[in-house]
């Protein structure tokens, strides 16, 4: 499948349904903080070892984490169903700014509503040197706008389509 429009131009969007682990969740219940930073961060590089074949193992580049925020809307409660996109909102030079959307199903009659939303900076270096460095020419091809005749779609109600098979992370 192709990505669909997103609303920060045409770039492709990622969603991928997640199953949290048990110690993911907090005394209450609820999906812990930190929990959402590393669902965020497995999705987006989930997508660019398939997208653009990345090995963040053995790539002369590799990307980090240089800045990342979340707004917490509604909790994830265990055993919760879930759901991660991810959407390309800048695509610089050396850098990329993903929009990560947690979206949940549990006690909603009438479909996927927002848990938390967020934005994750990922910065592209040099492995042996460290400094920044242009991103991989695979990376950008997989993230670049689709143009307009494109094959992008959105489904109904605005649900993304995944760039690449679907699956279930954990």
């Amino acid at each position: 499948m192709n990505g669909s429009p997103s609303p920060h131009g045409r770039h492709p969007r990622r969603r991928v349904g997640i199953t949290p682990h048990w110690a993911d969740f907090d005394i209450y219940g609820h999906l812990n903080h930190a929990a959402y930073y590393a669902l965020g961060d497995t999705v987006i590089n989930e997508w660019m070892r398939v997208a653009a074949g990345l090995d963040s193992r053995t790539s002369p580049v590799i990307g980090v984490v240089a800045a990342s925020q979340c707004d917490f809307l509604r909790e994830i409660v265990y055993p919760g169903a879930a759901s991660v996109e991810v959407t390309v909102h800048r695509l610089g030079n050396t850098s990329i700014t993903f929009g990560v959307t947690f979206w949940t199903t549990d006690g909603v009659a009438d479909g996927d509503v927002i848990a938390a939303q967020g934005r994750w900076r990922h910065v592209y270096i040099d492995r042996q040197s460290r400094r920044s460095t242009e991103i991989p020419t695979a990376i950008r091809d997989a993230l670049e706008p689709q143009g307009e005749s494109g094959s992008t779609r959105s489904t109904s109600r605005g649900a993304p389509c995944d760039q690449t098979s679907s699956g279930t992370l954990r």
